[in-house]
């Protein structure tokens, strides 16, 4: 008997990580798809100069953002976990200190931006005039001061309430973001956008309330060993991920806005070359997480084989697809970025191809190899900028 339920409550811990791991699938794949969709608008209600700007400024102040976040939202999401566990008066203590933290470092990053508000919109968007929209831009930042919440609501396990957040950041682009921007122009385009991703984690708001998730009656504990011995350390093993918001920026500094916007619709089709690895990485990590405490390495390779011979199949019609296909299909959905037609075959095979370093990636997460998944992270970014820069350079 003893046997037979040990059996029925692997089996219902296996259904519970199926249904988690669709739900997380979901949360990534459906929004990646929506916001693809979104940007495809917006590229064709702007010329292909507006568009470079506007994809600048998203880049340029989400990766700033990024170096705000200092392992605060990892943090959160592994200790409140945990906390749950043993230690729930401490998750409100927590909670407050990297709330107040996210409120000093942002506080330094506006007055920064306000600063350099004229040298940014100089070197970045070539037009002194333009700064004003990096002050519109200014609704991304306050957004992300509180992209803590969803990393909150994952720690509590409420994987739907996740996939809401996420989801209404999506439509909320979509209504806010491309409606704003056909009726209103550029700027409103980029408010649009700020107000979606705060509207899509203050949604979070009422769920934490109720877990008392900042509460004060839990008293204070040295958080001090947390930060500096997981929160920095994860910080700093993320940054690689954060260059890839980056990569257009970068390439800003040497090459025209409308370049830029060529470049930049054609980089939407590369990110939506690795929705399908990113899935299959998302699903991959739990199956491969649980293998690796049975110490079951043989099985590991041999599914990791086997996803790699199937994503081969997509990779080769991918490509094949792109280069017979790919001027025709733009000529159909925005012919005004027809002479980006290299940009768009580059860069779709190149995300394609890379695609296999995502699925790995998923493999070393469950070996707990940070170090090596930010290598390769690392690794698969510099690729993409010189392979963009050579793109632009020999335009």
């Amino acid at each position: 008997m003893n046997g037979m339920e040990f059996l029925l409550n692997e089996v219902k811990k296996e259904k519970e990580l199926v249904k988690d791991s669709l739900i997380i699938f979901i949360a990534n794949g459906g929004p990646a798809i929506i916001n693809f969709a979104v940007n495809l608008m917006l590229a064709k209600i702007f010329i292909p100069e507006s568009f470079g700007i506007f994809k600048n400024i998203t880049y340029l102040l989400t990766f700033f953002s990024s170096l705000m976040d200092f392992g605060s939202g990892v943090t959160l999401t592994k200790y409140i976990a945990q906390f749950r566990v043993k230690g729930k008066e401490k998750i409100g203590y927590m909670s407050r200190w990297f709330l107040k933290l996210r409120l000093i470092v942002y506080s330094v990053l506006f007055i920064g931006l306000f600063i350099f508000i004229k040298p940014i919109a100089v070197y970045f968007l070539h037009d002194a005039s333009l700064s004003y929209l990096v002050i519109f831009g200014l609704s991304i930042v306050f957004a992300n001061i509180f992209s803590i919440l969803p990393s909150m609501v994952i720690g509590y396990e409420n994987f739907k309430l996740f996939l809401v957040s996420r989801m209404t950041a999506s439509f909320g682009s979509l209504i806010f973001g491309v409606g704003l921007g056909y009726f209103f122009g550029l700027p409103y385009a980029i408010i649009g956008f700020g107000f979606s991703n705060l509207l899509a984690n203050i949604i979070c708001l009422k769920f934490l309330s109720e877990k008392k998730s900042f509460s004060k009656d839990g008293g204070s504990f040295n958080l001090k060993k947390i930060f500096l011995k997981f929160s920095l350390p994860m910080y700093i093993f993320s940054l690689p991920s954060s260059f890839g918001s980056a990569i257009v920026p970068l390439l800003s500094l040497f090459f025209s806005m409308d370049l830029i916007g060529q470049y930049s619709f054609s980089f939407l089709f590369y990110a939506a070359g690795l929705v399908i690895p990113g899935a299959l990485a998302t699903i991959l990590l739990p199956k491969f997480s649980r293998l690796n405490a049975l110490k079951n390495d043989k099985k590991i390779r041999g599914i990791l084989m086997k996803v790699f011979f199937v994503y081969t199949v997509i990779v080769i019609g991918g490509i094949a697809g792109t280069l017979l296909f790919g001027e025709a299909i733009i000529s159909i959905i925005a012919p005004q970025y027809l002479p980006g037609i290299l940009f768009f075959k580059a860069l779709i095979s190149l995300g394609l191809v890379s695609g296999y370093l995502s699925i790995f990636e998923s493999y070393l997460t469950s070996k707990e190899m940070i170090k090596e998944v930010a290598l390769v992270v690392l690794a698969q970014n510099i690729l993409l900028f010189l392979v963009s820069y050579i793109l632009l350079k020999n335009f």
